[in-house]
């Protein structure tokens, strides 16, 4: 009973967090307690929601990727060129995945078959790829349009609810299932708590730790894809430009650990709406923006010590 009542609270604390955060700011910040900021919360979460998910999935597995803010930029640049040379939506959809997928398993092989730790590897994919998203555009701005996209970028849902909401549900929904209810997310959990464990029982490591860094990649995919919907255009210069620190972030102040294990899905979105709240809150308090880094990478240290702190418990008690 202790530890399902242990398990629930971990898995319910970032929740509990973000809810105290947003009724402090409804009490004192000024002109915080709108519909319209509460919209705002989301649609400006919505991209490291998304590539969040894929780091959880990542991270769960045992390993890291700081290169998807640079996929999200490749693939957003490819998206709009195809899309502005074809017309075509799926097709321009298709490639962009696409390339997310050959970027998945080149960080998954080299990293999973060739033994390169995963932030030397990703590291290396992160300049790769960002230099390459500069070459396509000759360094310049992409811009795009398609009525679909319009209509997911400005309108919403019967006039009131944001597209960005309906995304972020269905994102939830899928990895929730994956992760949590599924035999790959209890696989993937195996080779993240004990990879040698996980081979020495017959599961195929390379393999699930693979599928993690390309199921990231397609989220990034998707990511930048929404984030460049915004503004009709794509910059490969500042699109996806350390969204992977918040990403991590997102999934470590969500609950998962950063050593690998159990994901928290929930945890992982609430992670992402926490660290945007503390931007709104700054920015709504006339704060230097600047503080938001400190804000932040204090909340990070926070949830990072913690976890070491229980892995220690859970150790002590074996």
């Amino acid at each position: 009973m202790i530890k399902i009542q242990k398990y629930q609270l971990e898995t319910l604390a970032a929740p509990i967090v973000f809810l105290l955060l947003f009724i402090f700011n409804c009490i004192f910040t000024p002109n915080f307690a709108n519909l319209n900021v509460v919209w705002n919360l989301f649609m400006q979460s919505a991209a490291v929601i998304l590539i969040g998910l894929g780091m959880t999935t990542i991270i769960s597995g045992g390993g890291i990727d700081i290169s998807i803010g640079s996929i999200m930029a490749v693939c957003a640049m490819v998206f709009a060129g195809v899309l502005n040379s074809t017309g075509s939506l799926l097709f321009s959809f298709l490639v962009a995945l696409g390339i997310a997928v050959i970027c998945g398993v080149i960080n998954g092989l080299v990293i999973s078959r060739f033994k390169i730790q995963p932030m030397i590897a990703t590291m290396a994919m992160m300049y790769i790829l960002r230099s390459v998203a500069k070459v396509i555009s000759n360094g310049g701005t992409v811009p795009f349009s398609h009525a679909l996209l319009n209509q997911i970028g400005y309108e919403r849902i019967a006039g009131v609810i944001p597209y960005h909401i309906l995304i972020i549900f269905v994102a939830f929904l899928m990895f929730y299932l994956l992760l949590n209810k599924s035999c790959f997310g209890v696989y993937v959990e195996a080779c993240g708590d004990n990879p040698n464990a996980a081979k020495s029982s017959g599961l195929r490591v390379v393999l699930y730790t693979t599928l993690t860094y390309v199921i990231g990649a397609i989220m990034a995919a998707f990511s930048g894809i929404l984030e460049s919907l915004m503004v009709s255009s794509v910059d490969p210069i500042s699109l996806g430009n350390a969204y992977e620190m918040d990403a991590i972030a997102a999934t470590v102040v969500g609950g998962t650990p950063i050593s690998g294990g159990k994901a928290n899905v929930i945890g992982t979105i609430f992670g992402a709406l926490i660290l945007q709240l503390i931007t709104i809150m700054i920015n709504m308090n006339n704060i230097q923006y600047e503080y938001t880094y400190i804000i932040k990478s204090c909340i990070i240290i926070i949830a990072v010590s913690y976890t070491h702190l229980r892995a220690h418990e859970t150790e002590l008690h074996l």
